[in-house]
């Protein structure tokens, strides 16, 4: 990718990000649809229900593997590039991060994520982060969330060296995330 605007490499159309019934994205989790908006069902025989989304702390063990093993899985595959870049190139281009589409922009943004996660498991429910708990420690760095059983710890460089997604070679080329956890900025609190 030689730059931020470089759109090669973007499938022109992913018709699984156009849906917004369970009966349009059936087809693209291996399922059958009686027709019916919210029908889906699963080769196995499973009715896929609406996603669940959780505090990823109270997922269980079980819900974070598999939450962790279908985002490895979208990266082997390229799916998690694409919807990384598509984030990229609206940030760059200011539709993601600057002005008053900002919240509305990341709603829909997560939604097409969660499309894209449930093709890998239909099971699962995009969890969120409650950083107003982590605001509640005396160093909020020292959360649980970054450890090598979360979203992994630092080196000195920033660069996130455990966990479930290191080594992760980025869009922009790096070999891994990198992560300043406590440099810049801080938690939400709950009066905000």
């Amino acid at each position: 990718m030689n730059s931020p605007n470089n759109t090669e490499g973007i499938a022109p159309s992913r018709r699984e990000l156009e849906c917004v019934s369970q009966n349009c994205v059936c087809p693209y989790y291996g399922g059958k649809t009686n027709g019916s908006v919210n029908d889906c069902t699963l080769r196995n025989g499973q009715k896929v229900q609406k996603a669940l989304r959780k505090e990823i702390r109270m997922l269980t063990d079980e819900e974070r593997n598999a939450f962790f093993n279908a985002i490895r899985d979208m990266k082997r595959r390229g799916d998690y590039d694409y919807i990384a870049l598509i984030h990229r190139l609206a940030f760059v281009n200011g539709g993601a991060h600057n002005g008053p589409a900002f919240f509305l922009w990341h709603r829909e943004y997560l939604k097409r994520f969660e499309i894209l996660l449930r093709k890998y498991n239909p099971t699962l429910g995009l969890p969120y982060w409650d950083s107003t708990l982590d605001g509640r420690l005396p160093n909020p760095a020292d959360s649980i969330l970054f450890t090598k059983e979360f979203i992994g710890t630092t080196d000195k460089r920033g660069y996130v060296v455990t966990g479930p997604f290191t080594p992760w070679r980025t869009i922009e080329g790096d070999p891994y995330i990198t992560r300043n956890v406590g440099k810049i900025g801080r938690p939400f609190t709950e009066y905000e």
